[in-house]
């Protein structure tokens, strides 16, 4: 993000803009991330005076209202003077604040209501023996109380209205006391910015507030609030000005914001998570818009719709975050792992994942629509393939001595291995081997499967099913475009020969390329490219998508586009994350990409693939360069294993393949291997005699001092080949060969 004084952050589907004054002194008409009942879609604007005027500057007067009016009108005052910020005023009939107004300390006496409808700022002692009620107000403009000293309640205050808020501000501590009523117990929204806090009453019951702002500060006997109001809440730490310390609960509040709880931390300090995330519910949105510091997780997180690092760093630490059908996204800045931090990928949508710095200790995929990888990722203790793929799993790489945990799931391509890999094979379905058996890099295997592992040779070529450059100047032959959702500005897909917003560039492929007007169609706008003409994947599998997409870090962050498939032409399925246009960590440039076809698209004599475009108004989206692959196996792949191989459950099938063994062979419990004419195994290392039980293989290669053992007939379709002319210390009996 550029070191500007402005910071841009796109909240669902509109634009909110926060701008900081040069000093904490300076607070006049600020725009502040206030949802109303904790939607994050609203933009507004507030106004108040200078916090540091708590003492007036003029003499002081005191002012009583004579008569029913408007805080603005010379009849309601005695003495025909409206009061202004040095002014103490009693408020002793009925008074409607219909414009902005101040005063110094005020007192709101039994039986009399005061009526916001603007703001009001009261710079001195708050006392209510009354009612203050605070109308609605609108996006642009809430109705607020802003209160610079101590608030004593012993009448009614009805914040219950939509856009209303009580905003506690100033250098010194705050208390506010009750012992009246709370309408509706319920503060729509409540703001704390004092960096000396503010101490909340003792509530008989909990108080509901569905906007929680924490500036700054420390809010007492916060365990007293219940955030949320029933389906959603939001909750923002710093704000107004970046560089002081993010204001905090002192005690959890009780959560009450269903599935839909929201957290933006907004602060140029470093600072650490907190009570604001709760332990036993989900976060939808987490937002870090930290400039230039960090934040440092301190417990464990679980965010089911989206986490969005805007600006600075966030450090995990030790602790894990899970995506329940949910996603990171980079937008700005960068998010630190480390030799203690864990993800979790858990449901059905399709799930993006970045680059994490230091990588990260365990990573699990648990999530049937799979996990796209767009950078790096080191895994330093497990990765864990429960369910779903790994897209771009060429990204992935896993240190010395890791392991990987497969009970389903599978890598879309081979990652990096830093020395010997582990792998550890279980649940209770059958499994196919993949990329997590490298040729010579597994160290000790495990299988405790208890059905079947099928070792499965690797590719040693891909074919293309399908490519399409779209180079022609309408819609390709077997290729349609259909408007989902028109919002205005005419959406559209054309084909271009160069960029247009922004401009610089050209074809990745071809002559020309893909275009979405997402510059000039009205945000939310939706148009589909896709397939009339399907392609087939008979007799294949371990089916790729491949094309290029644009990236640039210009104009709104949220233009976007997903890929679906169908088998009819006539309804489809989202199978990629979205892909968003918008990135101020990666280069302006052509950025290509990889997503594994489902697997029930295999063998499939039909399939259509379409690409939904979706607007923000932001620059436009381009892509180029569409193919489907699919791999031809090789006939045979050996694998070595360079530690111990420990078969506990479930029959682990050799197939075509070679298998290297240089450590020890454990079979146990209902462990079995099986082998067959096109088998062979070659026993390698140093150990001691490998002990083979009945087995039939096609050859038998002894590269091993201690030679082998075995431990039942030994069926041989070729030969066995002694590399160092080494003995079986067995009975020659057992070997039997097949005559040819």
């Amino acid at each position: 993000m550029n070191n500007r004084n402005r910071i841009i952050l796109y909240i669902n589907i509109l634009c909110i803009f926060i701008f900081f004054g040069n000093s904490f002194a300076q607070l006049k008409k600020f725009p502040a991330y206030i949802p109303n009942k904790g939607k994050l879609s609203e933009k507004v604007l507030n106004s108040h005076k200078n916090i540091n005027q708590q003492i007036p500057l003029n003499p002081l007067a005191n002012i009583t209202s004579q008569a029913n009016g408007n805080w603005s009108s010379t009849s309601t005052w005695v003495g025909g003077v409206v009061p202004g910020d040095s002014d103490n005023v009693t408020i002793n009939n009925n008074v409607t604040v219909d414009v902005g107004a101040e005063c110094n300390t005020l007192t709101v006496n039994s039986g009399k209501t005061l009526s916001i409808t603007q703001y009001l700022n009261v710079y001195g002692a708050l006392s209510n023996s009354g009612t203050i009620v605070a109308s609605a107000g609108t996006v642009d403009a809430m109705t607020t109380l802003y209160v610079f000293q101590n608030l004593a309640n012993a009448g009614t205050l009805n914040f219950n209205n939509n856009y209303t808020q009580l905003y506690f501000s100033g250098t010194t501590s705050q208390t506010f006391s009750d012992s009246g009523t709370i309408t509706n117990n319920t503060i729509q929204t409540l703001c704390i910015d004092n960096s000396a806090g503010v101490t909340l009453p003792l509530f008989s019951t909990q108080v509901s507030v569905y906007n929680m702002y924490l500036f700054q500060g420390t809010l007492t006997n916060s365990d007293k609030l219940k955030i949320g109001d029933g389906t959603s809440g939001f909750i923002q730490r710093g704000g107004n000005n970046g560089s002081v310390t993010a204001g905090a609960f002192d005690k959890a509040p009780t959560f009450n914001s269903g599935n839909q709880l929201s957290i933006l931390y907004l602060t140029s300090a470093s600072s650490s998570t907190g009570l604001e995330i709760p332990s036993s519910v989900n976060v939808f949105n987490l937002y870090s818009e930290n400039i230039y510091s960090n934040i440092s997780l301190n417990s464990d997180l679980t965010i089911s719709n989206q986490m969005q690092i805007i600006d600075g760093d966030f450090s995990i630490g030790s602790h894990t975050i899970t995506f329940n059908n949910s996603s990171l996204r980079y937008i700005g800045g960068t998010i630190t792992g480390g030799s203690s931090a864990s993800m979790i990928f858990t449901g059905t949508v399709p799930a993006a994942l970045i680059n994490i710095q230091n990588g990260l200790k365990d990573l699990t995929i648990n999530n049937s629509g799979g996990v796209t990888l767009s950078g790096n990722i080191n895994i330093a203790n497990n990765l864990n393939m429960i369910s779903g793929s790994i897209s771009n799993a060429n990204y992935l790489s896993l240190g010395s001595n890791s392991t990987i945990n497969i009970s389903g799931g599978r890598l879309s391509s081979l990652p990096t291995f830093s020395g010997n890999i582990n792998v550890t094979y279980s649940g209770t379905s059958a499994l196919n081997s993949g990329y997590e058996l490298g040729t010579t890099s597994t160290g000790n295997l495990i299988n405790s499967n208890s059905n079947s592992i099928n070792l499965k040779s690797l590719p040693s070529s891909f074919d293309v099913l399908y490519s399409q450059g779209f180079n022609s100047a309408s819609n390709p032959s077997g290729w349609t475009t259909s408007i989902v959702t028109d919002n205005g500005g005419s959406p559209a897909v054309t084909y271009v020969t160069s960029s247009l917003y922004p401009t610089g560039f050209g074809p990745n492929e071809g002559a020309m390329f893909v275009r979405f007007n997402s510059y000039e169609c009205t945000s939310g706008s939706v148009v589909d490219l896709k397939m009339t003409t399907p392609f087939s994947t008979v007799n294949k599998s371990n089916i790729k998508i491949y094309f290029d997409y644009t990236q640039n870090f210009e104009a709104t962050q949220n233009d976007k586009f997903s890929v679906l498939y169908s088998t009819d032409g006539i309804t489809y399925t989202a199978f990629s994350p979205d892909i968003f246009r918008y990135s101020s960590i990666l280069p302006s440039s052509w950025q290509s990409i990889e997503i594994p076809l489902p697997q029930q698209l295999d063998n499939q004599p039909s399939v259509y693939i379409a690409f939904r475009f979706t607007s923000d108004k932001g620059n436009d989206c381009y892509i180029d360069n569409f193919k489907v692959i699919a791999p031809t196996f090789a006939a045979t792949t050996t694998y070595t294993i360079n530690g111990n191989t420990s078969l506990q459950s479930g029959n682990f099938l050799i197939g075509g393949n070679t298998l290297g063994l240089n450590g020890d062979l454990n079979i146990s419990g209902s462990g079995t291997l099986t082998g067959g004419n096109s088998s062979s195994i070659i026993v390698g290392g140093t150990a001691a005699a490998l002990s083979l039980p009945t087995l039939t293989l096609n050859t038998l290669t002894l590269s091993r001092p201690n030679g082998v053992t075995l431990t039942g007939n030994l069926n041989i379709a070729n030969q066995v080949i002694s590399q160092m002319e080494y003995y079986l210390p067995v009975q020659i009996k057992l070997i039997i060969y097949q005559l040819h």
